[in-house]
């Protein structure tokens, strides 16, 4: 029986050998590591800093390294964990900069673009007054303000009566911006002007060139605006019942605005001291829906 039972024990340790059971680390291979992966976040992180300033910026995980794309010789950026700061030099120009972010999320990196705007914020006054004649330029030339508040008023007199329809017409077609005298120069002056503006954001031209041809077009600009007060006086007559008295400004930048016109002297607006929302005083609330205030 002794021998019976022996047997069969020897007979089990066999099979478990065979099978590779009984409990030792079986198998003798380990387990590969995973590799991490890369993808890429698809929205864009803008950034905007002015000049010879610096702003820190949190990326959605710690930072690995920041690659260059297209790079900008006056924007740095620098990391540490999931901070990144972006740091601005003194600028002659607007100055643009794209750049990768590598993220660790895990074992895995994520990949960010980040577009750098660099502000040249010395010359936001010019830069303003650029994009209003780029922007406006048919408008600007043909002085369409004054021309919609000069039809208003002979519409509103045709309307009340006051001038017969044969009347009307003839004062309609004698308001025509190109019979300024200085229709002409403001048209090359502001033509020279969009032009050299492209070359600036292109970093072709600094900012002193710029300056130079906005102060040039601005100028030319207030000079055939004068036109455009001429049509206005005009239509005094026409005017003097529904609004105190016509503007006797030039056509300037209204910085408030953002763009040129006469219709936003001072003594015409008021301005509330909480919101900043402008509106027209007493007296020339009927400019509102002329002006888009």
């Amino acid at each position: 029986m002794k021998k019976l039972k022996l047997g069969l024990a020897i007979a089990s340790m066999g099979f478990l050998a065979a099978c590779g059971g009984g409990g030792g680390g079986g198998g003798g291979g380990s387990e590969t590591p995973k590799t991490g992966q890369e993808f890429r976040i698809n929205e864009v992180q803008d950034v905007t800093v002015g000049e010879n300033t610096t702003l820190a910026v949190s990326a959605q995980y710690s930072v690995k390294s920041i690659e260059p794309v297209t790079p900008n010789d006056n924007v740095t950026l620098t990391f540490s964990g999931n901070t990144i700061n972006v740091s601005v030099a003194d600028l002659q120009n607007p100055a643009l900069g794209s750049y990768d972010v590598y993220m660790a999320n895990g074992i895995d990196t994520m990949i960010q673009r980040y577009e750098v705007m660099g502000v040249n914020t010395s010359a936001f006054a010019y830069e303003d007054r650029a994009y209003d004649i780029r922007n406006n330029f048919e408008d600007l030339l043909n002085l369409a303000e004054d021309r919609k508040v000069y039809q208003f008023f002979v519409d509103l007199a045709y309307l009340k009566e006051a001038i017969t329809p044969a009347q009307r017409d003839v004062r309609i077609v004698d308001f025509d911006a190109r019979d300024s005298a200085g229709y002409v120069t403001a048209q090359n002056d502001m033509n020279a002007l969009v032009s050299v503006f492209g070359q600036y954001l292109d970093g072709d031209v600094d900012e002193s060139v710029l300056a130079g041809y906005v102060d040039q077009a601005e100028s030319s600009l207030m000079i055939h605006g004068g036109y455009g007060l001429e049509r206005l006086r005009a239509v005094e007559d026409l005017s003097s019942a529904v609004m105190s008295s016509l503007p006797d400004s030039p056509l300037t930048f209204a910085e408030d605005q953002g763009r040129f016109s006469r219709f936003f002297d001072s003594n015409m607006i008021e301005i509330d001291p909480d919101t900043g929302d402008v509106t027209y005083a007493a007296g020339y609330e009927i400019l509102t829906p002329l002006t888009g205030i």
